[in-house]
Parts: structure tokens; C-alpha cells; sequence
């Protein structure tokens, strides 16, 4: 595995505090050179693990009514979009980590956990080149085809409406279309869970897609609660810097009675 592999898997589960601690966080892939976990709240120091999570990309799904209203221009822009929405295409949120980094310049993939009415999370991988959505859904039949596709559509028509709308010249704008992304909830092969491990699952559909790996025979419900288990311990033990530092007072005076030659 390349030193990139590892930055991505290490900040793969530091934002997986999303369901140990449920921070929600999404992931921006560009080239072979540029991959970037952005986990939407602070790891060492500020960290609060029982600060609300950040779910602006959750909830698009909330404000598209709205959006879905409004006709915009003659040339269909000027629509109202979800709050935060620019400041993500850009780069900017969240602000202690900014990646600067523009959809659809610098930024060719995006992963995120969407959550399911406060019920369930499952994992969505946006491919912009592509025009095309990925989805993955630990608990299959928790979710019929119909409502599943009132989960996607806000993300489906805001994405692309979202390049043109924020494109920085013309010359980026054209390369983008207000045509609806295409999308698949894939049913074939996604290991499956029972409830109260699906933002476990979620992550690691992320993990493993972004590393470009299958979904291994041991990525199964039988092994959920190990999973979730080393999730939280790999968290752990790479993230040194959310430890309570060691007491070191008084360090200079220990052994000062011990026995002396």
C-alpha cells in the first residue's frame, strides 16, 4: 500500500468518529495525486465528541422543496441552494480544514454518508466525470425502491445544478449541464447488517471504494461489532494528538529518595 493509501485510510477512520462518536464527514477525491478525507469537526485539540454532527449535506434533502420550487432565470439559474452548498463546492467548510479545492476542477469524486430520516446512514459516491451517483445501502430491504429514490433526488438534480451555478468562467461552466445526475443503488454483493451498525457499514463502503478494494468475505454482519470495534481502536491509536497527555508534574522528583550508593 502507497503512502497516500495510508494518509487516506488513517483520515478514512478519523472521520469514521462519525459513528463511534456520529461526526458526519465526506470525502473529495481528485486525481491520482489529490485524495481528501474532510471530517467536519475537529480532531485533537477543540475536539468535542458530543458536539451535534454536522449534516449540511443530509440535509439538502430538507431544503430541496425549496430549490425544486424555484425556477431561477431564463437560463435556469439563480435558484435558491441549501445553505452551505457554495462554501463546499469551493473548498471552504469546514473552516479548520480547508481543502480549497473546487468540484469539478480540483475535485473529480465525492463520498459522503447520507442519513435516512434520523434512521439509518447509507454511503453515496458522486463521480462528476461521470455524471452518475453511486449508492450503498447496508439494510436493503429497510428502504423500498420509491423512497429510495426520493433520498437521491436532491442530490441528483442539486450536484450538477450546483457546477454550473458556481463555475468560475465560462469556459468551466460548459463543461457541466443542468441534465440530473444519473444514479444506482447497487443490491448485488453490498455486505449487509442488522440495525445499529449501518454507520459502520456506511464508512467502510467508503473506505474500501475509495482504496479501490472489493468488499472482502470478512466485511460481514457476523464480524460487525469487531469491525465497529477496530474501527474505534485504529481511531485511536492514530489520532495521538485527541490523548490526554501523560502527567509529567513532578517528574524531575521521582526517585529522589530512592536508595543511593
Amino acid at each position: 500500500m502507497c503512502e497516500l493509501d495510508l494518509w487516506l485510510l488513517f483520515d478514512v477512520w478519523i472521520g469514521s468518529l462519525a459513528n463511534i462518536l456520529f461526526d458526519n464527514f465526506s470525502v473529495e477525491r481528485g486525481n491520482i495525486t489529490a485524495k481528501l478525507i474532510i471530517p467536519n469537526k475537529r480532531v485533537g485539540q477543540g475536539y468535542d465528541p458530543f458536539a451535534p454532527f454536522d449534516n449540511k449535506m443530509s440535509k439538502w434533502s430538507h431544503k430541496y422543496p425549496e430549490f425544486k420550487s424555484d425556477e431561477g432565470d431564463l437560463n435556469g439559474l439563480g435558484r435558491r441552494l441549501p445553505g452551505g452548498a457554495w462554501n463546499y463546492h469551493a473548498g471552504i467548510i469546514p473552516t479548520f480544514y480547508q481543502s480549497m479545492k473546487v468540484w469539478g476542477v480540483d475535485v473529480d469524486e465525492i463520498y459522503a454518508p447520507v442519513n435516512f430520516r434520523n434512521e439509518r446512514w447509507i454511503a453515496m459516491w458522486i463521480s462528476i466525470s461521470k455524471r452518475h451517483i453511486v449508492a450503498w445501502d447496508s439494510i436493503i430491504s429497510h428502504i423500498s425502491r420509491e423512497d429510495f429514490d426520493v433520498v437521491m433526488e436532491p442530490f441528483v438534480a442539486i450536484v450538477p445544478y450546483l457546477l454550473v451555478e458556481c463555475a468560475g468562467s465560462g469556459e468551466q461552466r460548459i463543461q457541466h449541464t443542468l441534465e440530473p445526475y444519473t444514479y444506482e443503488r447497487v443490491t448485488v454483493g453490498v455486505p449487509q447488517c442488522r440495525a445499529g451498525y449501518c454507520g459502520v457499514f456506511a464508512l467502510k463502503y467508503i473506505e474500501c471504494h475509495a482504496l479501490g478494494m472489493s468488499f472482502p468475505p470478512e466485511f460481514c454482519n457476523k464480524n460487525a461489532k469487531a469491525i465497529r470495534e477496530k474501527m474505534a481502536l485504529d481511531i485511536f491509536k492514530e489520532t495521538p494528538e485527541c490523548h490526554p497527555k501523560e502527567n509529567e508534574d513532578n517528574d524531575e522528583n521521582m526517585g529522589t529518595y530512592d536508595s543511593q550508593d
